[in-house]
């Protein structure tokens, strides 16, 4: 019995760090389109509008755009990259630039650079029409 009270403590308190850790860092999600954070499950071949990579709350004022790149992933490789060569890295990109070169089934691997994108990398699956956005014309 002490072991089992032991044990929720502990996933307890584990639990509460990791999401303080994570909220402290950024919102939850940390790629946005036209400001709002992605839907990840509404992401589609069809969805428009200015990708950016955020750090900090998306609901304060203390939140910032970090400089990110987006590559096109398809069958586990790299096809297409952005920025392209020694090009500088992107704190904001319109999607109509990558999505002809998209085919539904392809992961966008959006990757924060520099001393400021310590957190991690975001990988959105692209499915080929989500019928809600369609309907509503809202894209994200």
């Amino acid at each position: 019995m002490k072991t089992i009270i032991a044990t929720a403590i502990l996933l307890h308190w584990l639990t509460n760090s990791a999401t303080a850790q994570l909220q402290a860092n950024m919102y939850w999600n940390p790629v946005t389109v036209n400001g709002r954070p992605v839907d990840y499950g509404a992401f589609s071949i069809h969805t428009q509008g200015v990708m950016a990579m955020v750090e900090g709350d998306l609901r304060s004022a203390n939140h910032k755009q970090v400089p990110f790149r987006v590559s096109i992933r398809r069958n586990g490789k790299i096809v297409r990259q952005w920025p392209s060569g020694n090009a500088k890295d992107h704190y904001s990109l319109q999607l109509q630039t990558l999505m002809p070169f998209v085919r539904f089934g392809d992961e966008l691997v959006v990757e924060p650079v520099g001393p400021d994108g310590q957190w991690g990398v975001q990988v959105i699956r692209v499915a080929i029409m989500n019928w809600i956005n369609w309907f509503t014309k809202d894209g994200c």
